[in-house]
């Protein structure tokens, strides 16, 4: 069991106290707030650049362990072959994650290298959301979502498709049922996120007997196979090698549940799936009628009229049985009333609409895309109808 398999089991085990899961809450906040520079010092920083290369410097080093893997993809989106690093553009780039908690990609996708301050704090960010996850939800039932054993355990109704799990030596017969029933068939790492992972196995081309493959998934760690999902015809128009999806934001208030963001995500040719972090193509829908309100656009802010590879056109596409699929995303939120804020990513199928999974600290990267304000606002107007978990004393 690695460290990542550790938490997710310690924290399921803590009772079902709320001041005590409060408190959880309230400490993974804290952890979250230290990693943050000061709003005072990010001020001043946004009009002193020297200030702003002394600081990246100094909490380069503080806060080494933290940003390295974001520093790795600053540097990586920054690589040029023929000129040097460009240090000023590092140097925000880095303080952006420092100051606000964007990522890479957030920082080239909202254009913030020519934002002010009074801009760029109208975005909500990355590590923004984390801090929408632990205010919002019980920081015990949101390992449900980090788990798709678990997921699944809870929402299968709304899965409409076999899944079976595998932790160890006592699921061999369950797989054996399985791979017999479903000969081909995807392959999920149960903890992995993002699309990584994610595999499409025919057990009769993969080099080993059933029970060598059986054998070779327990080396990986806590894994799920899931029956292939049989995409419909009109989602299947933009990309058919891959599941095309729509994720839905829903978040549970005192008026209801409300369902402020979806979009569309098609694969490109070829590819198994559709996540922007793997290649895929972004489009905006009105949540309210399911029609798509924007082009398509990628991680690399390049913007597609229609999809590169099929030529379908995003804007104006009409997605199917939209009613249906908000039906289903609000009947999910009240499984769970303990977790206010999931990014459902939704298939549609000859079945209907059914869950692929659910998302307790989904990115909010898409809604924002080449805005010149954010939607932090909205996000703290939407809190304060919630009852959050941890009481919002202060916005972060």
């Amino acid at each position: 069991m690695d460290l990542h398999e550790f938490v997710i089991g310690l924290r399921e085990r803590y009772p079902n106290i709320k001041g005590l899961r409060r408190m959880l809450g309230r400490i993974r906040l804290s952890i979250l707030d230290r990693r943050r520079l000061p709003e005072s010092l990010t001020k001043q920083c946004e009009s002193d650049d020297e200030l702003k290369r002394r600081i990246v410097a100094k909490y380069s080093k503080k806060w080494d362990h933290y940003l390295t893997p974001e520093i790795i993809k600053i540097k990586e989106t920054l690589a040029d072959d023929k000129n040097d690093l460009d240090q000023n553009a590092y140097t925000d780039m880095v303080f952006c994650r420092m100051a606000y908690g964007f990522s890479a990609s957030e920082y080239i996708q909202f254009d913030l290298a020519d934002k002010p301050y009074e801009q760029r704090r109208t975005f909500f960010s990355d590590s923004d959301r984390y801090f929408l996850a632990y205010h919002a939800s019980d920081i015990c039932d949101l390992q449900v979502f980090h788990d798709k054993i678990k997921t699944y355990e809870h929402f299968s109704r709304f899965y409409k498709r076999d899944l079976v799990p595998i932790k160890g030596q006592g699921d061999r017969g369950r797989y054996l049922e399985f791979v017999g029933r479903h000969p081909v068939f995807v392959k999920k790492d149960a903890l992995g996120m993002a699309g990584h992972g994610v595999e499409l196995v025919d057990i009769a081309k993969c080099g080993k007997t059933p029970e060598q493959y059986f054998a070779a998934i327990l080396k990986e760690g806590w894994t799920v196979l899931e029956e292939c999902i049989v995409q419909g015809e009109e989602m299947a128009r933009f990309n058919p090698s891959s599941i095309n999806t729509v994720r839905c934001v829903a978040m549970s208030t005192r008026h209801g549940i409300i369902t402020p963001y979806c979009c569309l995500r098609t694969g490109r040719s070829g590819s198994f799936v559709d996540n922007a972090s793997s290649g895929g193509l972004l489009a905006l829908v009105d949540p309210e009628t399911g029609v798509v309100s924007s082009d398509g656009f990628d991680r690399n802010n390049f913007i597609q009229e229609s999809h590169p590879d099929t030529g379908v056109r995003f804007k104006g596409f009409q997605l199917p049985e939209w009613q249906e699929m908000l039906t289903a995303v609000r009947e999910m939120m009240q499984v769970l009333p303990s977790v206010k804020y999931v990014g459902w990513d939704m298939a549609h199928t000859d079945k209907g609409w059914v869950m692929i999974e659910g998302n307790c600290m989904g990115q909010l990267m898409a809604p924002q895309f080449r805005k010149e304000t954010g939607i932090r606002d909205d996000i703290l107007g939407y809190m304060k109808d919630m009852d959050l978990m941890v009481p919002l004393d202060r916005t972060f």
